[in-house]
């Protein structure tokens, strides 16, 4: 037997009854028009009434069609028992079409044989295309982890994620040109600061060889050293360091001038 229905309860639904039935409220209360505003908003209308079951929402569904003797009322032939009498309420012919045996739904090419007139054509694709949009959104649903009715709301989160991106996009090209244009004027203030070093190194060293004769260093040598960094080492004080070195014996190697012990001196 194929059943026409299987209820999906959850630890969510349990705890929202349970709420309920320890509330000062079993009948209306908050949670009514709360739920109503739910529905409303989800099916995109003005107002929403909740009844006491769905066989009464779909009495009232007739009543609003103007459904009465007469008329036929199309339903599957796999339901409750209320998709049927619901239309027996409003004194309508009943008659059941024949399911889909993939979706289990209302088949829509069976119904075509039981539409007349203008809406034989009407009926079959605007069914057609509801069903399709459902599968559509469930199956959008499953894909994101969410309920069907959780779907807008994904929707508007994920479009404000994607314009902050692309807003994003737009300032990291700003901040990439600006750091391309801070570059390039590092490296030329930097290679303009270590021209100046090297004319500046050249006129100390011959400044510091003048006053090596009346320290008593006459064999001495001074050198003011400029080493060029690698890029990686770069500073805010320039692409290169200074160290100043000395040799105080002839043939002896040149040292920094903190470690020689005349270094003083100087």
């Amino acid at each position: 037997m194929i059943p026409y229905g299987r209820q999906e309860i959850t630890e969510e639904d349990i705890f929202e009854v349970e709420k309920i039935l320890r509330s000062d409220f079993l009948t209306q209360g908050p949670t009514v028009p709360k739920f109503e505003r739910s529905v409303a908003n989800y099916c995109g209308s003005s107002h929403a009434i909740a009844v006491n079951s769905a066989t009464s929402a779909l009495h009232i569904a007739c009543l609003s069609l103007d459904l009465g003797p007469g008329d036929w009322l199309w339903t599957s032939a796999n339901t409750f028992v209320a998709s049927a009498n619901c239309g027996r309420y409003c004194g309508a012919n009943i008659d059941f079409v024949d399911i889909d045996s993939k979706t289990y739904n209302m088949s829509i090419d069976a119904l075509s044989n039981y539409t007349l007139g203008d809406w034989q054509g009407v009926a079959a694709r605007e069914f057609a295309a509801a069903e399709t949009r459902l599968f559509e959104l469930r199956a959008l649903a499953r894909k994101h982890r969410c309920e069907v009715d959780e779907l807008p709301e994904l929707m508007r989160t994920m479009r404000a994620q994607l314009d902050a991106i692309e807003g994003g996009e737009a300032e990291l090209d700003a901040l990439e040109a600006a750091a391309k244009e801070a570059d390039a004027t590092y490296r030329k203030q930097a290679q303009t600061l270590h021209d100046l070093r090297v004319k500046a190194a050249a006129k100390l060293d011959k400044a510091v060889a003048a006053e090596l004769a009346p320290l008593k260093l006459d064999a001495a040598r001074f050198r003011t050293a400029l080493t060029e960094l690698p890029e990686d080492r770069w500073t805010a004080q320039g692409m290169d360091t200074i160290e100043f070195l000395i040799a105080t014996n002839p043939g002896a190697d040149f040292a920094p001038l903190g470690k020689i012990a005349s270094g003083g001196e100087l």
